[in-house]
């Protein structure tokens, strides 16, 4: 093998070693984001679930309020 030949495997090695490197930093962004993501839809849910069950429970009271309220008239 010539000078040059060696001096191109050794700058496609580094090049391939630095490529390998900025896909690992890329996965780790993407899983990340999918951390961030998940945790955002979670937040999302569990607002919802928490504003239904606050209707559900102000409904309950004033169905049991009615219900007194018939039970003593």
């Amino acid at each position: 093998m010539n000078r040059d030949n060696i001096g191109l495997i050794s700058f496609l090695s580094d090049k391939l070693k630095w490529l390998d490197g900025e896909r690992i930093a890329i996965k780790a962004q993407l899983f990340d984001l999918g951390i961030a993501e998940q945790k955002r839809r979670d937040e999302n849910e569990a607002a919802l679930y928490g504003g239904i069950q606050k209707a559900i429970d102000e409904m309950m009271m004033r169905n049991l309020q009615k219900l007194k309220s018939t039970q003593q008239g």
